[in-house]
């Protein structure tokens, strides 16, 4: 049989299989069935700490950690995406990581979202202390409900590298950044208006 292991930054998989972020992986149910699949890792989906998630989820949908709305938005010149939060703050992922992390074969990836570097570095922490085997940075949602925000869905290099920087002096475990695309005529702003 072949040998299908592969290293990613500072992981090793046992195959190059990972289920992103999203849908497939936003509750136990769903990253249990996931994992019957045999993917190498699966990336949690993107959360914030509790008080940024309250500042920027309430508005959008003002009952406490809801199963957020998924819809569409048009961006990057027609192109759709499939949006929605996770519906647990950092802090419930964290509680719920070293609870559940040995009944999955499949390393388990956090992924940090932040309005403020501050937010970014107090995730990243958290999760490390959770037991995350590494950890995803996320700048790539075109959620428009994070506009506005310096530090929060950027295609701006610098402030990239000050985020992904800050996280490595805070935290050990592996990180990578997931980042917008640079499209034909991309202006640094995901969102149609």
């Amino acid at each position: 049989m072949a040998d299908l292991r592969t290293r990613i930054g500072g992981i090793e998989i046992e195959n190059p299989v990972v289920v992103a972020s999203g849908p497939l992986s936003d509750s136990e149910e769903i990253i249990r069935k996931a994992s019957s699949f045999n993917p190498g890792a699966i990336i949690l989906k993107s959360s914030l700490i509790d008080r940024d998630y309250q500042k920027i989820m309430k508005p959008v949908a003002p009952y406490e950690y809801p199963q957020l709305m998924r819809c569409y938005i048009t961006a990057y010149e027609g192109q759709m995406h499939a949006d929605g939060m996770s519906h647990w703050a950092i802090e419930k992922w964290c509680e719920w990581l070293p609870k559940n992390k040995g009944k999955f074969r499949p390393l388990l990836i956090a992924s940090v979202c932040g309005i403020t570097l501050e937010g970014y570095i107090e995730g990243a922490k958290m999760f490390e202390e959770a037991g995350a085997d590494a950890l995803e940075i996320l700048f790539a949602c075109p959620a428009p409900w994070f506009h506005g925000y310096k530090y929060s869905m950027t295609g701006d290099p610098q402030v990239i590298g000050e985020v992904c920087s800050e996280i490595r002096k805070a935290v050990k475990m592996p990180i990578g950044a997931k980042v917008f695309p640079l499209m034909p005529g991309w202006t640094g702003s995901p969102w149609v208006e």
